[in-house]
């Protein structure tokens, strides 16, 4: 995770999920390669944000 560009933070999480995982990528292929990468350890859910409410 830390030599990807494309993974911009990584959370230890509490719940259902183990990481949370703020990923950026250009294009939906790159994301698409990103989630084959990342298969191999373990299941995902993906969640896509349509749009900033509020930023620092």
């Amino acid at each position: 995770m830390a030599a990807r560009e494309d993974i911009v933070e990584v959370h230890r999480v509490s719940g259902e999920g183990c990481y949370l995982m703020i990923v950026r990528t250009g294009t939906m292929e790159q994301l698409g390669s990103l989630l084959e990468a990342i298969l191999p350890y373990g299941n995902y859910r993906m969640n896509l944000s349509v749009g900033i409410e509020k930023s620092e």
